[in-house]
């Protein structure tokens, strides 16, 4: 009898050890994953400013291309225009001279968040042409928002199989912008954009 009331006095102590135990792995275990969340975040900033630069680079070299462009297109050395047309060909390059970079103090994260939500619209309808210039306007408007740069100049690139609202290619299109160009992208465009590939 007496071993038993023992035992029975160890079960509560017992309890109470695991419940310590269990307290300080969960503790441990929060702050473990707030460690990882801050390295996350770090990385994430670092994704950003990455991002960001490529965009610029992009933008820059765009440039030189669009300058090449013209020369090559005014130049009256019927060699120089021959290697520019196989240069063209080999680089397959958009000139988008259209696109400004800005100071911080010029960029509108407003200005561009409306002119991206209407790029959008343009997307849902088949405007392809319009759909540029939204994008692009809301590149203009806060550079490095959202990956509006990218779409603009994805559309640009395909803009003559899109010129057809009854293309087949609008389906891959939408797929490939929610693929590779969905960062950021607001959820109700991602959403929309979905129904759309099917």
């Amino acid at each position: 009898m007496n071993k038993s009331f023992a035992s029975l006095r160890i079960l509560p102590v017992l309890g109470i050890i695991l419940i310590l135990a269990g307290y300080f792995y969960l503790t441990y275990q929060t702050f473990k994953l707030r460690d990882k969340r801050e390295a996350l975040k770090k990385e994430n900033i670092q994704l950003e400013q990455i991002r960001m630069s490529k965009t610029a680079e992009i933008k820059r070299l765009d440039s030189i291309a669009g300058i090449q462009k013209k020369i090559i297109s005014e130049s009256t050395d019927p060699k120089t225009v021959e290697e520019g047309k196989l240069l063209e060909e080999k680089i397959a390059n958009i000139s988008t001279s259209h696109f400004t970079q800005n100071t911080k103090g010029e960029n509108s994260r407003d200005m561009a968040a409306q002119f991206e939500s209407k790029g959008y619209k343009y997307l849902y309808n088949r405007d392809v042409e319009n759909a540029v210039r939204a994008f692009t306007a809301s590149e203009n408007a806060y550079n490095g928002y959202h990956q509006v740069y990218e779409i603009s100049r994805y559309l640009k690139k395909n803009e003559a199989q899109l010129s057809d609202k009854k293309s087949d290619f609008w389906s891959t299109a939408y797929q490939q912008i929610l693929q590779n160009f969905s960062w950021k992208m607001p959820q109700d465009a991602k959403e929309k954009l979905s129904g759309l590939t099917k």
